[in-house]
């Protein structure tokens, strides 16, 4: 069973397949809402992106 635990993920989340796939229906909607997040990735970008140039 090369397969079997995808098979299984797939059975189960089947019968939700409307409601999984809705977010294709709105696209503008960002997939999380973690606000902190996505407050702080630009400065980790920046961060990163010195780092990097530094070495």
């Amino acid at each position: 069973m090369r397969y079997g635990i995808l098979n299984q993920l797939i059975e189960r989340i089947h019968p939700n397949k409307t409601e999984c796939l809705q977010v294709l229906n709105r696209a503008d909607i960002p997939l999380h809402t973690n606000g902190s997040e996505t407050d702080i990735r630009d400065f980790v970008k920046k961060t990163e992106s010195e780092w990097w140039n530094a070495q």
